[in-house]
């Protein structure tokens, strides 16, 4: 029924306690519904184990290559770090809030710097002039002082490098 002759009954009987059976000899018998569960169960299992045996080594793969592939990653971004490529969110950090005081302190002056240059205008034209001239002005004024924290930072940046490279040597 099962297509399992006699000699893997016998097999899966002893070595594999699978099949429990009544009576000796000829007078052997099996309880049909236990020895099919038994059996289903038995070749599920076989099956599973030769699936995970396929599909774990292909994942295993995997996770291995995943693996090195992390590794080099990791040593890429720390060469880089090292080569001064890369900054750390605190040192961003730490040049953004520079670059944005710069921009604040030049937002600031505008009303005590433009309100005697705007003083006492009535001409609409003239007023305008005095804007423009004085946002152009502001914005080169502010481009300036960010590119000077920049330039500083970098400055830094290259002293910490040296100083580091001069620490090894030593």
């Amino acid at each position: 029924m099962l297509g399992v002759d006699r000699n893997t009954i016998s097999t899966l009987t002893t070595d594999k306690k699978l099949f429990h059976s009544t009576g000796k000899g000829a007078a052997v018998r099996y309880e049909l519904a236990q020895c099919i569960q038994a059996y289903i169960v038995y070749r599920s299992n076989i099956e599973r184990s030769k699936a995970e045996k396929k599909h774990g080594s292909v994942d295993r793969e995997e996770a291995e290559l995943r693996k090195i592939n992390a590794e080099v990653r990791i040593k890429e971004i720390a060469a880089e770090k090292e080569e001064a490529k890369v900054i750390t969110i605190e040192e961003s950090n730490d040049v953004l809030d520079k670059v944005f005081t710069a921009v604040r302190t030049q937002l600031i002056q505008i009303p005590g710097s433009w309100t005697p240059l705007l003083l006492a205008k009535t001409d609409r034209g003239e007023v305008s002039n005095i804007l423009v001239k004085q946002v152009d002005k502001l914005l080169n004024a502010t481009l300036n002082n960010v590119q000077a924290v920049l330039d500083e930072e970098l400055l830094e940046k290259e002293e910490d490098g040296n100083n580091a490279t001069t620490d090894d040597a030593s």
